[in-house]
């Protein structure tokens, strides 16, 4: 009887390469059961995985580019300290390829009118905080890169709904207006949306409403497919509620 009285939340903790390193664990009696003990265990997980120790023996060289939620850049292991149009600037060159300075100076400002001296500038800082791994004539990275956004893209394709979920910290590059950042991240979210709609459970589902919380079909999905009852369902349906109110 005091097992079948007992409810347990978990998440997983994922070294920066992917690897799986353990689970939070909340476990408490079931009349005790909150509907935010879910959210509060991956906060948690997701809060230890950012303080990790780098071991420098087991971090591949080269950049990564984490652009979905609040946006970092590290290479070799090492947080580089970048502003936004400079984030811009590496994701537009490792998402969509080698650039010209004129398909650059779209793919980041669109039609605003921007010297091409203002862009020469930001591209030769950032070349010299790469050691140089920038190459020109068309603009490129000459470095190994990782993309969040791009494993996370491949992982949908394979249907890895899970670790989709794992990867998905936030919109790509919320509040930038750069007219590649727009399409890359209407393509993930939708196709996220639609997956998780179709296929994905009732804690993935609220996981991608903790990000876009007014989003009703999310979360009337997420109470149809919880067991009535159950944690999942009693926050899907407060979720949902708070959502209706605006």
């Amino acid at each position: 009887d005091a097992v079948r009285d007992w409810v347990c939340w978990s998440a997983p903790v994922r070294a920066r390469d992917g690897r799986s390193l353990g689970v939070i664990d909340l476990s408490g009696r079931w009349d005790r059961a909150s509907p935010l003990a879910e959210v509060t265990v991956a906060a948690v997980a997701r809060l230890v995985e950012d303080h990790l120790p780098v071991d420098d023996a087991t971090v591949d060289s080269g950049l990564r580019l984490r652009l979905l939620g609040t946006p970092t850049v590290t290479l070799d292991g090492r947080t580089l300290a970048v502003g936004p149009r400079q984030v811009e600037l590496l994701a537009a060159l490792a998402l969509e390829g080698p650039s010209t300075l004129d398909e650059l100076q779209y793919l980041v400002y669109g039609d605003r009118p921007i010297s091409p001296a203002t862009i020469k500038a930001e591209l030769s800082h950032l070349r010299s905080l790469l050691g140089g791994r920038i190459g020109s004539r068309p603009y490129r990275l000459t470095l190994p890169v990782e993309v969040d956004a791009l494993s996370l893209r491949s992982e949908l394709r394979s249907g890895r709904l899970e670790r989709v979920v794992d990867l998905y910290r936030g919109s790509l590059l919320v509040g930038s207006d750069a007219p590649f950042a727009d399409d890359h991240r209407h393509v993930i979210d939708v196709a996220l949306r639609e997956s998780l709609v179709d296929h994905g459970t009732a804690a993935q589902l609220l996981a991608f409403a903790e990000v876009h919380p007014y989003d009703e079909e999310v979360l009337e999905r997420a109470v149809a497919v919880a067991a009535v009852g159950s944690p999942e369902h009693h926050e899907a349906v407060a979720r949902l509620s708070l959502a209706r109110r605006g």
